[in-house]
This record gives C-alpha cells, structure tokens and sequence, in this order.
C-alpha cells in the first residue's frame, strides 16, 4: 500500500511540474492589441495581430484563418456579434501561405473589424482570436473595447 501511495504522490508532482513548465513556456504567443479601447458607434475599429516566435528556432504558421490573409473566416470571437464576412473553401496550403518567424521575432497586422463583424450597438465588447489547427497557432487573450 505505501508503495501505491508513493507512485500515486510522484505521479500527481510530476503531473504538476509539467503541466506548470507548459503555461509557462509558451512557444507561440498571439496577442491582439486596439488602436484605441473607446470607439462612437459606426467608427472603424482597428486592431493590430502580434504573433512572437519564443522558442530558439524558426516557427512556421499557416496564414489561414488569421487576419494576415484579411477576414476570410471566422477566426475571432466578437462578443455578441456574428461573423458576416466570407468563408473560403481551399484545398491544401501552398508554400506562399505560410509565414515563418524566425527565433525572439514577431510579426504583426494591423486590420479592421468592418463588416465582417458588424458592431452596430452601444456596449462593452470582448475580443479574442481563435488559434486553430489549421494556422497552428494559439489562441489570444481577450481584450475589451467599449462603443458609445
């Protein structure tokens, strides 16, 4: 029984310890970042994509599905509002579809929400990019902006 117990309790601290280094070794980060966090209802909101490669060797991400190929696809979550832009149908990515980073560097675009997601009221909205397999990229926090 001890020794059921001490693999159980080495197990759980090894579990721990990884899981631990894993939040706190992010390879890629994506952040969002607003050109400014009050708009007037009907203004353009922009924001600015940063993609920071952290690792010591090159990172390749598809640019499908972010906003370095435009707003081809749903690729973010807009608080209250459905995404009205297109969706592309492709095969395969080519060679030209990817970007690379190179190891410490970043890369950004800037775009506008427009209407591909549509923010025609009033209110507190919450924005955050969906990483998916597709770009093999992460997630991004969220960020408020407020339109009066």
């Amino acid at each position: 029984m001890k020794i059921y117990l001490y693999i159980l309790s080495l197990s759980v601290s090894l579990f721990a310890c990884a899981s631990s280094s894993q939040t706190n070794n992010k390879q890629v980060t994506v952040t969002l970042v607003p050109e400014k966090t009050t708009y007037a209802v009907g203004e353009d909101i922009r924001l600015k994509m940063v993609v920071k490669n952290n690792t010591n060797k090159p990172y390749k991400f598809c640019k499908w599905h972010t906003p370095f190929e435009g707003l081809r696809s749903n690729c973010l979550s807009v608080s209250g509002v459905d995404y009205q832009g297109i969706m592309a149908k492709r095969s395969t990515p080519e060679a030209d579809d990817y970007q690379t980073l190179s190891s410490g560097k970043s890369t950004e675009v800037s775009f506008s929400l427009g209407k591909d997601y549509p923010i025609t009221k009033a209110g507190t909205y919450h924005i955050q990019f969906k990483g998916s397999d597709i770009n093999q990229l992460p997630g991004s926090a969220g960020i408020n902006i407020t339109v009066k």
